[in-house]
């Protein structure tokens, strides 16, 4: 007979909770750039915590989406949500902004 186990995972930052998301729900880095429209290598980058994840809030909806997770569930540590309009640079120079 087959038994279930729990496991506890504690995740600090966007890129561990996206690593196991993605592995919980059976998807590749490839399927996941490919739903978040970037490369497979920036998905590898936030999963090993090399880059921040700037993104969009649409392409943040989509993950919550495909991950069935709700909005602040995730770690927001290495998470930057780009606001309508803003661009890559713009979004990092907010958040360090804010931060210090």
């Amino acid at each position: 007979m087959q038994q279930t186990v729990s496991v506890v995972v504690s995740m600090s930052t966007f890129g561990q909770w996206l690593a196991v998301q993605r592995k919980l729900k059976g998807l590749s880095q490839e399927a996941v750039s490919n739903l978040l429209q970037v490369s497979k290598q920036t998905i590898s980058s936030w999963e090993n915590n090399r880059n921040d994840a700037v993104i969009s809030l649409h392409q943040y909806q989509l993950l919550l989406s495909t991950f069935g997770t709700i909005a602040g569930q995730e770690p927001q540590t290495g998470l930057v949500i780009r606001q309508r309009g803003q661009n890559r640079q713009q979004a990092t120079w907010r958040k360090a902004k804010v931060s210090s």
